[in-house]
């Protein structure tokens, strides 16, 4: 008879959604037939399918050694052999931290684009395959970017992590600095954008869009360069919300909308940037994070550098002077 010693990673859950994480391959009836014949045990107790496991726990489960394997199989090979987590791209790793730099142009999630390419998260499994110990838990994005945008994302490597992070998100003790490239300059050096958003299903799929009946939604921005290819306006955007397309969204309601953005954009702007500077995204990057270390408990700060198309088009200087820095702190901290 298998037992199980539960963990941090494995604790917080019922017993119910535990056993379905720890047996894939069973059908949902024989869990509930485990379940009701009492032939699943806490602590030498039979409990509740509600019960929530706790650290120090201890699961027993009436099954042959052959059988529970059978049904907790999983397949460890890597999924992706041409694809692989592009080391280079690691800002920062801890024991239960992974900050990325993304690169533009791949999904975070799976389903999140209709595209037979594997997924960050997927990526950041196969990656960490030979180092997961959880029975249940597998690293999870802390939050998420668009596929075309780049820069950095969170994820995090074990369970009490991620309730730490999701918990200082939804708290907005998280911050967050992006750059944007703009069709145009806006009026003023740097304002707020307080404008609410709500989601619009248009011809051409689902849109945020200025309406008094949205989400209340804040932007602070503040303009670096102007002039950039004397057609063009390089601006730092804070937002103090986190609604969808905030930003891409809020800059379009200035009259000045990133470059390359397909769904807020300038159709025509991003035709002559295509055929004369090669653009083929929207120019948003996820440049600075900053919040409290869920381990360490002090307060961090981490820098992703520009992508290349993007430091291409507003000058290599700017990497070098406002943004030199790949992170704040050492980039391993294992």
């Amino acid at each position: 008879m298998p037992i199980i010693h539960i963990t941090q990673n494995d604790a917080g859950q019922t017993l119910e959604k535990f056993l379905k994480k720890l047996l894939p391959n069973a059908a949902l009836a024989l869990i509930h037939t485990l379940l009701r014949k009492k032939r699943v045990r806490v602590n030498d107790e039979t409990v509740e399918k509600k019960y929530r496991l706790v650290p120090g726990d201890t699961v027993s489960i009436a099954l042959s050694e052959e059988d529970f394997s059978r049904l907790s199989e999983r397949t460890p090979k890597r999924l992706y052999q041409q694809r692989q987590l592009e080391t280079d791209t690691i800002v920062y790793e801890d024991r239960g931290l992974l900050i990325i730099n993304k690169n533009p142009g791949i999904a975070v999630h799976p389903g999140d684009h209709k595209s037979d390419e594997p997924s960050l998260i997927e990526l950041v499994h196969d990656y960490l395959s030979d180092r997961l110990n959880s029975l249940t838990f597998r690293p999870a994005l802390v939050h998420r970017l668009d596929r075309d945008t780049s820069g950095l994302i969170i994820i995090a490597k074990t369970k009490p992590v991620l309730d730490r992070m999701s918990k200082a998100f939804r708290e907005s003790t998280v911050q967050k600095t992006y750059l944007a490239v703009t069709v145009g300059e806006p009026s003023q050096d740097s304002w707020i954008i307080d404008a609410p958003l709500l989601r619009h299903d248009t011809p051409t799929g689902p849109k945020m869009m200025i309406d008094p009946r949205g989400q209340s939604a804040r932007t602070r921005y503040r303009i670096i360069r102007r002039d950039v290819r004397d057609r063009y306006t390089l601006v730092e955007c804070t937002p103090e919300t986190g609604r969808t397309h905030q930003i891409r969204a809020h800059l379009a309601h200035l009259g000045c909308p990133i470059l390359g953005d397909s769904r807020y954009g300038d159709e025509q702007e991003n035709s002559y940037a295509r055929r004369h500077l090669g653009i083929v995204r929207h120019m948003l990057h996820a440049a600075v994070i900053s919040f409290r270390h869920p381990i360490k408990d002090v307060l961090v700060t981490y820098r992703a550098r520009l992508k290349e198309d993007m430091r291409m088009l507003v000058g290599e200087d700017l990497n070098t002077r406002e943004f030199a820095k790949q992170s704040d702190h050492p980039r391993s901290g294992r």
